[in-house]
């Protein structure tokens, strides 16, 4: 999906109304990992509702694709589950503050990448 039907998501949602019916919009279209947005996560976006992980993960991959191709080796874009993992907010989010248990839930996450060489590391944070 180009930068242009991300925008054109961004202006249904604007000028729909949310009874419409909605096609379910996959985001990059063909790449491995990527995003499903259904009627459901749109419906998320009305005011004063909480957005869900994958209306964030949406919005993460739309900004990484707007960087230029030769400057993407310098950020690196986790998904919004890294943080959730980290923190073990499904489990035990008190564990947070316990460095080797958090480094021991992510450091497969992390094994293939040198992110010291990173100028700019994103993770997106999604709990209430």
């Amino acid at each position: 999906m180009s930068s242009s039907l991300a925008y054109a998501l961004y202006l249904q949602y604007l000028f729909c109304s949310f009874d419409e019916p909605f096609e379910e919009v996959i985001y990059p279209k063909g790449d491995f990992d990527a995003v499903s947005i259904s009627k459901r996560d749109v419906d998320l976006l009305q005011p004063e509702t909480f957005i869900n992980d994958t209306i964030i993960d949406f919005y993460t991959k739309y900004l990484k694709n707007q960087i230029q191709p030769e400057e993407r080796q310098r950020f690196h874009f986790f998904n919004s589950f890294f943080f959730r993992k980290l923190a073990d907010l499904d489990k035990d989010p008190s564990s947070i503050s316990d460095g080797r248990a958090a480094f021991l839930r992510v450091h497969k996450w992390t094994r293939k990448l040198d992110i010291f060489g990173k100028d700019y590391i994103f993770i997106p944070v999604n709990f209430k």
